[in-house]
């Protein structure tokens, strides 16, 4: 990894620590400069009347990719 795509640790931290991401139980996998890989275990309270992923969590899931 070259220093160009080092996201600094106070940074990378305050992503990690966010209060809305570790309610939903987001895992930041991979964070690098325009690089960002998150995992999410989706729970049977996190899903719609039809049983898809309530689109709340989706956009939520996007939001954490792009901060």
């Amino acid at each position: 990894m070259s220093d160009a795509e080092i996201v600094p640790s106070p940074l990378r931290r305050r992503l990690e620590n966010d209060p809305w991401a570790r309610t939903l139980g987001i895992e930041f996998l991979d964070v690098r400069r325009g690089h960002c890989r998150l995992r999410l275990q989706l729970r049977s309270h996190m899903v719609n009347c039809q049983g898809y992923p309530h689109g709340g969590v989706i956009f939520s899931l996007a939001h954490c990719l792009t901060a």
